[in-house]
């Protein structure tokens, strides 16, 4: 059975993000990984020093070996430093739609700032991954800040997530999910939304304090890409994953002077690590204005 995903994204020094943070979840929840490396990153705990793209040729070649001979079923995106990378990326992720025997459920997490603030990528590449890139993405997963920053939209209050993702979904997106790890809505509560512009779903989980929080985005991300993978439907994996980070963030250590990163645990087993799904009639599913009754679409059919 073909569980291949891969990764692209860059290479994380410190290895609490990026290509290594990705390969570990895939493993963790029993994926079969591949990775096609889009940049070096020279970064510890406190601060990235350098980063640097492979060259054009090295990328596309990395994408070529592993189409000829490992497709995948889901590919998670991470950072692109280079706006050339995403003009060569937007256009084979067409091409494997179009010719692949089963298209490939892609997944974008829209890197561009690392959480230390420091900027990983060129001049304008905002620009070309909003005209090129998310046309080719079936769901993107931004915090607050890129979710303004791809949409225009801030996230202000519960009523402002929809219209964000109805022009993240306009601009080509096959569903969007907001993280709720950058915003404070409800005292105490990490929220979570996605939605395909005709169904959505809400998870909350209690927001965790003294942790170490260096690559959860891009561990959320591979986390709901391994799920996806083994054939869960997408509410699923997003349930799955957001219970293998809430795991990770609780077992994570600082190793240096800066922030520590996420552990790799496993396959998730606490129940107190699941997130709850939010109703519409609770408080936070008024302030989101869900409908009377979530229901079940046909997710990712294997």
């Amino acid at each position: 059975m073909n569980n291949i995903v891969w990764t692209i994204a860059g290479s994380d020094s410190s290895a609490g993000a990026g290509i290594q943070a990705d390969l570990a979840t895939f493993n963790d929840l029993g994926a079969d990984p591949c990775s096609v490396i889009t940049a070096v990153t020279a970064q510890n705990s406190v601060s990235v020093q350098l980063v640097e793209s492979v060259s054009e040729k090295m990328f596309t070649q990395q994408l070529a070996s592993l189409a000829e001979d490992m497709p995948a079923k889901v590919i998670k995106i991470g950072l692109m430093a280079s706006v050339e990378h995403v003009k060569i990326l937007a256009q084979q992720l067409a091409l494997y739609k179009q010719t692949w025997q089963k298209a490939p459920f892609v997944i974008y997490d829209p890197v561009a700032v690392a959480s230390t603030g420091d900027d990983m990528t060129e001049e304008g590449i905002i620009e070309v991954i909003k005209a090129e890139l998310l046309p080719q993405i079936d769901l993107l997963t931004p915090n607050a800040n890129e979710v303004l920053t791809l949409s225009g939209h801030a996230l202000i209050s519960g009523e402002s997530f929809k219209p964000a993702v109805d022009k993240l979904i306009d601009m080509g997106c096959g569903s969007v999910l907001i993280k709720g790890g950058h915003f404070e809505l409800v005292d105490n509560v990490a929220l979570d939304y996605w939605s395909d512009g005709k169904r959505e779903i809400a998870l909350t989980s209690p927001r965790l304090e003294n942790v170490h929080t260096h690559g959860t985005g891009c561990t959320l991300s591979s986390a709901i890409a391994g799920a996806m993978a083994l054939d869960y439907f997408i509410e699923d994996a997003l349930v799955i994953a957001k219970a293998y980070l809430n795991q990770g963030l609780k077992a994570s250590k600082a190793l240096g002077a800066g922030e520590g990163a996420i552990a790799h645990c496993g396959w998730p087993t606490n129940h107190d690590d699941f997130p709850e799904i939010v109703l519409p009639e609770s408080s936070i599913g008024y302030e989101l204005d869900l409908p009377g009754r979530l229901e079940a679409g046909p997710g990712f059919e294997p």
